[in-house]
């Protein structure tokens, strides 16, 4: 196996969704890959302390048996590698079995990860020439064929385990001072020759290849430092005990990784690992004082941090300020050190003895004596860094409980010991910790006690596999300490039928998820009827085998790996979707060698059977690969995308809108017994069918634009054991039945969201009959386009003008570089001609292919509204509102698409215009427009029927959004809003009359609204707003218009980034006026009479979903997994003079 681990090295990942400074983004700003509702993850300051003491440079490092069987031959220096076979140490030094440092053939030695001074990435080295040092080739290079120059090649004793214990005895390295050693007679079998016969071509390689970038204990450092900060997303920086060569490295954001990529964490990687290649080992091992600089740099003060850098003025500390999430930022330091401290004392005292100040000390932490590692540790753990943030730290209780800015320190020991080898059992209890002597093994135990007092871990590596080990497992545990803070359960979503509420959970410890089934009558929500996790947990695999597919590019596939991946045919996944899943197998996917593509097929094969629910591979089952652990659960998280239930057809369509013969009727009754589904997304990858019935998972489907081998993207990521959360299957899918190919079908058409840039269609219209063998009959189609963004935006199919159905869809969020960047309508067409409209507004713009560059102004389109106003089946006019604030309308009338455009124009009629913009004031600028992600409703206007003021719709939306990363700590001021569409465009809340919220007297947390006239003369005002009091509150879900009444709940994330959850409102409104509705509409106490006090708005203590009416109840989930219903009256709904407009859904 190689040095480095064959699968790759945990990712650092503990963030998803980094909160971002003052920098200027185009709107929407990067999407977050994980819930708000559960906070904005803050990127922790890591702060690696690395021994660059002389040791450090050593080439020996003996093995525990070695010590113990060789106490008087020393455990340092460097070797030599042509050694003397009549020389004790020489010969024992270039046996692995005695000296861990030196080459072992069992092993493969990869190049270091990162380039050389020169910007050379590392490669394999020639044995005739291999660099002594690999990041300055100037320090010139070594022959190892020739390395003395008098012909005797370099080369190495094999370790003979004999007794097969992996530890070192006497007699299992050549020893020449034993008695009746002979290396030709004796050691023949066992131990190879000097000469180059010895070694294959390979084998030298790999010798050259550890000459090169392992043979140091320092080398060995940087193999492992090198590939953990290659991988990371975290804020690193780097100080050494000495400061040699001036590696000191203040902690920066060096999160490359993410997309988009951030050009400056870019830049503050390539600087770290610059510096971590140039440290250069010589002087004593001060750890203490290293450690206390560490914590004077960590301290929100003036502080002595410029000694661990070498420079002045003193640096910054790291934490960031309040308005970036300090307030709850973690901070670790990493102290690693092959040998005994030294040096000066720190001057700390004795921090750990009880003490009345503090509730951190004492107990198993305390020792009697003063200014040790131990000390230093406690000090900056229990002190407050940072004093006016507030104390926002995530806990883990029982193991982290300072809410605080701290220091949580973890120490690494390499190849030495103390006398202890194990922590204490408990932390009340005293414990006889040793006093720790400088140059003394006792300090080892220091390094012990200063990670229990730090709560972070000691690790002890004894050879440089174990501290490869031990490194990485200091950042997994930094990353198990975060999801463990940050695990909660939610709800996400939930939709109903007649006589069940669906509900989807998830669970971020380990990013699970299930869509739970209630019932429900006329009490209300009633008892659980099935789980659907719990029902894919418990199904045997082997019998009931998972159907689930995906798309090739030209048709629908089983989701199976090749038998053969290197021999690809069209029935199967493609080149692409094989290197996704290959990405982490350790070899190259175009690999022309014979064993590396068996290893290749064996890894693609386990891969797509986890991905398909099976755990063999998992890291706690001890299989052949180490997959990430799923704690037995089989669907990933459900957290957007809202379940649609499927049952028998039940459109409002004409019945002969396409004609006699073809009657919708005849459909309806020829599906009156279709198997009943519930059709969600989930983060796992894949759309999910479900049995209403029984929540058993009929098949599943994973959409192609998934597929991705980068790092921490595509589906191989989902097994990562390093994953942490990112979107896949996101959206909300919408099913409708179509006339497609001269017969009613129902189809299913999705997107993403943050998952990702495109659309699926698939044929859902016997559900019972799908399978993976019929996959390319069930999946339609697969769409993706320039101008597409993240697809946030949930489609909706109907019928057109010119006679073909068609999906429409808003062109979503920070779209393709190739784009233009301005928000645009989609008209998919769903019939075997394929092809699409694009309809654009014009506004918007992208600079430099990039979104987030400063001068773009990424426009995006969100959910539309769909209408027919002539009540003959097709779609006439649609509404979607854009991020920059603008409402549009689009006028599709015409049986020409090509005429089908932006209703309004501007003055000049050659510009689109909004039928309105919403902003804070007035007038608008950048700085107050209010983003629309939410879906718009449309109704009739009850009274005005003018031809002169056609359409005479009303259109409800609200604004503010709630899906980048700094959206948690927006706080501007947000609005709900009510737009009579008379024909006029260019709209402004100048042309509305305000309704204002205040608190009610009668009812805790309640609201009342006032109740001014709205006036509706195209002269005066056009509709109404009311703005939002409390600050950050939104409203980022569709509305709802029942009656007389508008429905719309609001969301107010909590004020404090690093903190999850928070409140919100669930309000209604006279849907003319915006006003007071001027009656009980909630049955808040849920009697059964509606006798409470007259509010317009109540508090929810967790934030709420969108509501739906259910059976005279309102019902809403809410981010802490519960499911509310009132009793609730409506009003009369004034019915419109215009009979034949209807919504099309």
């Amino acid at each position: 196996m190689p040095i480095l681990i064959r699968k790759k090295l945990r990712l650092f990942m503990i963030l998803g969704c980094v909160i971002g400074g003052s920098q200027s983004q185009a709107a929407p700003g990067v999407l977050s890959d994980k819930p708000m509702f559960l906070g904005s993850e803050i990127q922790p300051n890591i702060l690696w302390l690395v021994d660059d003491s002389g040791s450090m440079d050593w080439e020996v490092l003996q093995s525990t048996g070695a010590r113990a069987a060789y106490a008087g031959l020393p455990n340092s220096g460097n070797v030599d590698i042509t050694p003397t076979r009549n020389d004790q140490d020489e010969m024992l030094e270039s046996c692995a079995g005695y000296n861990v440092m030196y080459y072992d053939p069992s092993r493969t030695y990869v190049p270091w990860t990162g380039v050389d001074r020169n910007g050379d990435s590392y490669e394999d080295q020639n044995p005739a020439a291999a660099r002594r040092n690999p990041y300055n080739p100037g320090e010139g290079t070594t022959n190892l064929l020739n390395a003395d120059g008098g012909g005797d090649a370099p080369g190495y004793f094999v370790w003979n385990d004999i007794d097969g214990d992996g530890e070192f005895d006497i007699g299992e390295c050549p020893d020449p001072f034993r008695g009746g050693y002979n290396y030709n007679a004796s050691f023949t079998a066992t131990v190879a020759g000097f000469g180059p016969q010895a070694m294959t071509a390979d084998e030298l390689v790999n010798f050259a290849n550890w000459y090169s970038y392992y043979r140091k204990r320092e080398y060995v450092a940087k193999v492992a430092l090198s590939q953990i900060i290659n991988d990371s997303q975290a804020r690193m920086g780097l100080a050494t005990l000495h400061n040699n060569s001036s590696v000191g490295t203040q902690v920066e954001n060096v999160d490359d990784i993410s997309i988009p990529v951030d050009t400056t964490a870019r830049a503050n990687k390539e600087q770290l690992m610059e510096h971590l290649f140039e440290i250069n080992s010589s002087g004593g091992t001060p750890l203490r004082l290293t450690l206390q600089r560490a914590g004077e740099y960590f301290r929100k003060s003036t502080n002595p941090g410029s000694a661990l850098f070498g420079f002045n003025p003193n640096p910054n500390s790291p934490i960031l300020d309040s308005s970036n999430g300090g307030q709850c930022q973690q901070n670790f330091a990493i102290l690693m050190s092959d040998g005994t401290w030294n040096g000066g004392s720190p001057g700390v005292g004795n921090t750990d003895i009880n003490s009345a100040a503090s509730e951190f000390d004492g107990g198993s932490y305390a020792d009697n004596v003063s200014n040790t590692l131990a000390d230093v540790a406690m000090k900056y753990y229990e002190e407050d860094l940072a004093p006016f943030l507030s104390d926002s730290v995530p806990v883990i209780v029982g193991l982290d409980e300072n809410n605080s800015q701290h220091m949580v320190t973890y120490t690494v020991a390499f190849g030495v010991n103390g006398s202890l080898t194990a922590n204490p059992s408990n932390t009340t209890d005293a414990f006889a910790w040793p006093t720790p002597v400088s140059n003394n093994d006792s300090t080892i135990d220091d390094m012990r006690h200063a990670a229990w007092n730090g709560r972070g871990a000691f690790l002890n590596a004894g050879n440089p596999d174990d501290l490869v080990a031990a490194l990485t497992a200091a950042i997994d545990d930094i990353g198990d300490r975060d999801g463990a803070a940050s695990a909660v359960a939610f709800n996400s979503t939930s939709l109903e039928t007649d006589t069940l509420v669906f509900q989807a959970r998830f669970d971020s410890g380990g990013w699970s998820g299930t869509l739970l089934a209630f019932e429900f009558d006329e009490n209300g929500v009633g008892p659980l009827e099935w789980d659907a996790g719990e029902v894919l947990d418990s199904r045997n695999l082997d019998s009931q085998p998972r159907n689930i597919f995906t798309y090739n590019g030209s048709k629908g596939v089983p989701f199976r790996f090749p038998g053969d991946y290197t021999s690809l045919g069209d029935g199967g996944l493609n080149s692409d979707q094989v290197a996704d899943l290959l990405a982490e197998s350790g070899f190259d996917v175009s690999t022309t060698i014979t064993a590396q593509i068996a290893e290749n097929q064996s890894f693609g094969e386990a891969m797509v059977n986890f991905l398909r629910g099976d755990d063999e591979n998992e890291a706690d089952k001890g299989g052949t690969y180490t997959f990430r652990n799923r704690f037995d659960k089989r669907l990933g998280d459900i957290i957007h995308s809202s379940p649609s239930y499927v049952g028998q057809p039940s459109a409002s369509y004409p019945n002969r809108i396409e004609g006699e013969g073809n009657e919708y009727s005849e459909y309806v009754e020829d599906q009156e017994n279709r198997t009943p589904m519930v059709y969600v997304g989930g983060n796992d990858g894949m759309l999910h069918a479900f049995r209403a019935s029984d929540g058993f998972e009929r098949f599943a489907y994973i959409p192609s634009m998934l597929f991705d081998d980068r790092n921490s993207r595509g589906l191989h990521y989902l097994a990562d054991e390093s994953y942490s959360h990112i979107p896949y299957v996101d959206a909300s899918p919408l099913v409708a039945d179509v006339f497609i190919e001269s017969s009613w079908k129902t189809y299913l058409v999705g997107g993403l969201r943050a998952g990702g840039k495109g659309i699926y269609v698939l044929d859902v219209t016997n559900p019972n009959a799908i399978n993976e063998g019929n996959a390319d009959r069930v999946v339609k189609h697969e769409f993706t386009h320039d101008d597409l963004g993240y697809t946030f935006s949930r489609p909706l199919i109907g019928k057109m003008n010119n006679g073909r159905w068609a999906a429409i869809f808003g062109n979503g969020y920070n779209s393709d570089p190739n784009g233009d960047g301005r928000a645009k309508l989609f008209i998919m067409y769903l019939d075997s001609a394929g092809g699409f409209e694009l309809i654009d507004t014009e506004v918007g713009s992208i600079v430099a292919a990039d979104c987030q560059n400063a001068s773009s102004d990424c426009n995006g389109l969100s959910s539309p509204t769909v209408l027919d106003l002539d009540s003959n089946g097709t779609i006439d006019r649609v509404y979607a509102g854009d991020v920059q604030g603008n409402v549009w309308a689009f006028n599709l009338t015409n049986t020409s698409s090509a005429a089908w455009k932006v209703a309004y124009s501007d003055t000049a009629g050659t510009t689109p215009a909004p039928l309105f913009t919403a902003c804070s004031s007035t007038p608008c600028t950048k700085s107050t427009r209010q983003p629309i992600t939410s879906l718009s409703v449309a109704n009739v206007h009850p009274d005005r029927v003018s031809l002169k003021t056609e359409p005479n719709l009303m259109v409800y939306f609200g604004t503010g959004q709630w899906i980048s990363e700094n959206d948690n700590l927006d706080t501007s001021l947000q609005t709900m809003y009510g737009i009579w569409d008379a024909g006029i465009p260019e709209l402004t809340r100048d042309n509305l009359q305000q309704q204002v919220i205040t608190d009610s007297t009668g009812v805790a947390g309640g609201r009342d609204l006032t109740d001014n006239h709205v006036s509706y003369v195209v002269t005066d005002e056009l509709g109404w707003f009311i703005d939002l009091p409390d600050s950050g509150e939104r409203v980022v879900v569709e509305p709802v218009v029942i009656d007389s009444l508008v429905f719309f709940n609001t969301t107010v994330p909590d004020s404090a980034s690093c903190n999850g959850g928070g409140y919100g409102y669930l309000m209604f409104a006279d849907r003319m006026t915006g006003g007071d509705p001027g009656f009980v509409v909630l049955d808040i106490n849920n009697d059964g009479v509606f006798d409470d006090v007259p509010v317009a708005g109540i508090k929810m203590g967790a934030i709420p979903g969108g509501g739906r009416l259910i059976d005279g109840k309102y019902v809403v989930s809410d981010s802490g997994g519960n499911i509310s219903d009132f009793g609730v009256q409506t009003g009369e709904s004034k019915p419109s003079a215009r009979a034949s407009w209807s919504v099309i859904e």
